[in-house]
């Protein structure tokens, strides 16, 4: 697994690779980094890095291949996106998205050749996306259709195509897959256990991580604080016809309530 959580507060949100740096907010609206020394180990204080003025959380993408580089979303109090790549301690190539404002927290990946692609939920509840071109953002968004959402949409990406997920308004997740390397999306499908075709609503946006192998896995927690976790699976030829779609199929369900 590329990426983990270490901590989540109501102030501040932030992911570390293992090693690495990784930035987020602070409750004035700034970005912050923090270190880890070495690996697994302690880390250092929290130190400012750029960007004032902000709203939500910050969404870090690790970059392509095995480079330590980072990219950065943030959004403005005004709702624009920012993408910028992390190197040594600096902010670079600062970009605002042009297209308009979403609102929560933007989604992203970076491909194979460095280029970012940015997902958002605008005011009509829809999610789209933005492409990073030899020329540069794209300067509107571009809808990704099939469902209207109750919160921010997640993002990644294994094997050359992008996986998203996100909560719909009735309350589920659904999943959409690219059909190919940069190719059109598949259409938005419920996310259910494809043995049983059993889907259960979340009460959080999904999360999503890639694994080593690249399976996809996707989490949410429900309003009961059960928590959900589903991972991608090859095509098999006993599944539910209720679980058939155009992308991954994924096995999982409820996992053991934690002990308070």
């Amino acid at each position: 697994m590329k990426q983990f959580p270490l901590c989540v507060s109501k102030r501040i949100r932030v992911r570390l690779q293992r090693g690495r740096e990784r930035p987020g907010r602070s409750t004035a609206g700034a970005t912050k980094t923090i270190k880890q020394q070495t690996v697994d180990g302690h880390v250092w204080p929290w130190a400012p890095v750029g960007f004032s003025n902000l709203a939500g959380e910050v969404t870090v993408l690790p970059a392509a291949g095995d480079a330590d580089d980072l990219e950065v979303l943030v959004t403005y109090a005004s709702g624009f996106v920012v993408t910028s790549r992390y190197v040594n301690r600096a902010l670079t190539n600062v970009r605002t998205v042009s297209a308009g404002a979403i609102t929560g927290r933007p989604a992203g990946v970076v491909k194979l050749d460095g280029k970012v692609q940015i997902f958002g939920r605008r005011a009509d509840g829809k999610i789209y996306t933005v492409r990073d071109t030899a020329s540069g953002l794209d300067t509107t968004w571009s809808l990704i259709d099939g469902i209207s959402t109750d919160g921010s949409p997640a993002a990644v990406i294994s094997g050359g195509r992008i996986t998203l997920a996100a909560r719909a308004t009735d309350g589920y997740i659904y999943t959409n897959k690219q059909s190919s390397t940069d190719g059109p999306f598949t259409g938005w499908t419920k996310l259910v256990d494809s043995r049983t075709g059993n889907a259960w609503p979340a009460d959080t946006e999904p999360s999503m991580v890639v694994l080593s192998g690249g399976k996809v896995v996707v989490m949410y927690r429900s309003a009961d604080e059960v928590t959900y976790a589903f991972e991608s699976t090859p095509a098999a030829t006993n599944v539910t016809a209720r679980s058939v779609s155009a992308g991954d199929r994924y096995v999982g369900g409820p996992s053991p309530k934690p002990r308070r």
